[in-house]
């Protein structure tokens, strides 16, 4: 019987070993399983964070797609009102010129008129 309780305590003195090694070794997992949550929640606190700033950036990059195209708009307007603008310069350059032309052509002719006027009271004197 002593053999017996000697075999037994053996096996209990194993058992216990045993018992404390898988104790030691669930408290280890339990360790790092709570760090790997930890991990995972920070990861997943990033992983949020980084998505709202890309819906951020997505929104801004809208709002600034949009203002690209109003300024788009306004210049394509501005250059519409600069060629009205430079086709009315040549306009009235043309009338200018026009009307320069026009003086021109009327000096010469009052030059004309005077010297014919000039030739009939000399005429006229003379007789």
């Amino acid at each position: 019987r002593g053999g017996a309780d000697a075999a037994t305590a053996v096996e209990l003195a194993r058992t216990t070993r045993s018992l404390k090694e898988h104790t030691e070794e669930l408290a280890n997992l339990k360790e790092r399983l709570l760090k790997s949550e930890k991990f995972g929640k920070s990861q997943r606190e990033e992983l949020d964070e980084a998505r709202a700033r890309a819906e951020q950036a997505e929104v801004v990059a809208g709002r600034k797609a949009s203002v690209v195209e109003e300024l788009k708009m306004t210049l394509a307007r501005r250059e519409e009102d600069i060629d009205a603008v430079r086709r009315e310069v040549a306009q009235y350059r043309q009338a200018k010129r026009e009307d320069e032309d026009a003086r021109a052509q009327l000096a010469n002719q009052l030059a004309h008129a005077r010297r014919e006027l000039e030739k009939v009271s000399a005429a006229s004197a003379e007789q």
